[in-house]
This record gives structure tokens, C-alpha cells and sequence, in this order.
């Protein structure tokens, strides 16, 4: 299992979503197999909110098939965490305000 840890605040705030890549050889939705050779696209943007969640869009593609696409919903007062498929989870942190 491979663990990637980021902070997307500044891309967000600057282009309005967040794009990273990965190398395949995973298994999404028990469906979906990809090869090690796949570059898999990760991206990450704000699909709504409310005053007190944000709502966070995920997906992940290659350039061939969509792999997975579903929300998390974060709050500004604590830890919010969401297995997006089995062993990929996404965890946001409040960020303490200066």
C-alpha cells in the first residue's frame, strides 16, 4: 500500500483543483485494473460547500478509462476521513486559523 501525504490548499486556491500523478498496477472498485505502466491522474477540486463542510471532488483516470470519481466532505472544526476504495483513504486536517 503507498501512502502519499499533500497539501492541496495553494493549487486549490490558485487553479481551482488539484492534479497529481502515480504510477498503476492497482485494482479500483474491485474492477478496474490498471498496469504498472498506466500513469494515473489524480485530481482533487472544491464541488460545493456549506458554512460549516466543504465538499471535495476525487477522481482518478488514465488516459483510457475512468477509474474512480466520489466526493468527501471536510469540516473546518476537525478530522474528517473517507475510504474512497479498499486501502485508498483521503484524511483532511483543519487548519488552524492565524
Amino acid at each position: 500500500m503507498a501512502f502519499f501525504r499533500f497539501v492541496v490548499a495553494a493549487a486549490m486556491q490558485k487553479m481551482g483543483k488539484c492534479s497529481f500523478y502515480f504510477a498503476g498496477g492497482h485494482l479500483f472498485q474491485g474492477e478496474y485494473r490498471t498496469h504498472s505502466t498506466d500513469a494515473i491522474e489524480g485530481d482533487i477540486w472544491q464541488a460545493g460547500g456549506e458554512e460549516d463542510a466543504l465538499i471535495l471532488g476525487i477522481s482518478f483516470n488514465t488516459k483510457k478509462q475512468i477509474l474512480l470519481n466520489t466526493l468527501h466532505i471536510a469540516r473546518p472544526d476537525k478530522r474528517t476521513s473517507s475510504e474512497l476504495d479498499k486501502g485508498l483513504f483521503i484524511t483532511c486536517d483543519p487548519v488552524p486559523i492565524r
